[in-house]
């Protein structure tokens, strides 16, 4: 995919996820897209939104973790047991090394998808609550724990060769060059939900994040700066009300920029 645009490879990838959503026989099929901070819960959750079943997006697991096997476990069971046709793994929540070196589930898990029949072996019992009769169910240690769902694996700031080997895989390991560009592009589809901010200040951003990129500010540019900046800009427009002018903004954002270039922002 080296010579695919940003926006080819993600139109790719959501129509791989809107694909695995609508399967009526889910449960033998798994894709993995991978790259840093570069939206890779954001065109998951467009993508389930423009064909109505953003209801499978899941809510993320409660924080901080005391027992990551544990954890993993309640939060896998649990979103399979409700049968919806995907499930989401993303290492935002569950760090994929992590789970390779903390869960033997998951290894076994990974495994488990070229056979055609997802699923792990309990090493312990697991205990869970009917949701429809709201009382206490048990799968015993040995048991055999099958998925019906299609897997989606979001990985993040690390290549999972592992999956990449078994399944489509697509790369979201941009450049900032390539970003912006897609930015600029889609900037009316990417940020639509913020009223106070004009078309015409959005790409006045994204002008000023190229530039700023151009001259080094951004080690490396990805959608956490890029968010950093518009919620700057946005926040601006809402103190303009106060009298503050664009004079005053680009002052701001100019000495926000140099503690990002010398380090004092990560």
């Amino acid at each position: 995919m080296k010579n695919l645009s940003v926006g080819t490879v993600i139109e790719n990838y959501k129509n791989s996820v809107k694909e695995l959503a609508q399967d009526s026989n889910p449960g033998n099929k798994a894709i993995v897209v991978y790259g840093g901070y570069m939206g890779k819960s954001l065109h998951t959750l467009a993508a389930l939104k423009e064909i109505g079943m953003d209801e499978y997006y899941p809510d993320s697991p409660a924080f901080p973790y005391n027992d990551i096997q544990k954890d993993w476990l309640n939060y896998v069971i649990n979103y399979a047991l409700e049968a919806k046709p995907v499930l989401i793994l993303d290492s935002y929540w569950f760090a994929h090394k992590s789970c390779i070196e903390k869960i033997p589930e998951y290894v076994e898990l990974v495994k488990s998808i070229p056979t055609g029949k997802i699923g792990f072996t309990l090493s312990k019992n697991f205990v869970y609550i009917d949701s429809f009769s709201n009382k206490k169910n048990k799968i015993k240690a040995g048991c055999f724990f099958e998925i019906k769902s299609n897997l989606i694996f979001l990985v993040g700031y690390s290549t999972p060769v592992d999956l990449i080997e078994i399944m489509p895989s697509f790369n979201f390991d941009f450049d900032g060059n390539q970003l912006l560009s897609y930015i600029r592009e889609n900037i009316e589809t990417i940020f639509p939900e913020e009223e106070n901010i004009t078309l015409e200040d959005q790409l006045e951003m994204v002008d000023l994040l190229s530039e700023a990129y151009k001259i080094g500010v951004y080690k490396s540019l990805d959608f956490k700066w890029i968010e950093d900046a518009f919620s700057r800009r946005i926040s601006f427009e809402r103190r303009k009300k106060d009298g503050e002018t664009k004079e005053d903004f680009l002052k701001d954002f100019a000495f926000h920029l140099y503690m990002i270039k010398n380090g004092k922002i990560k």
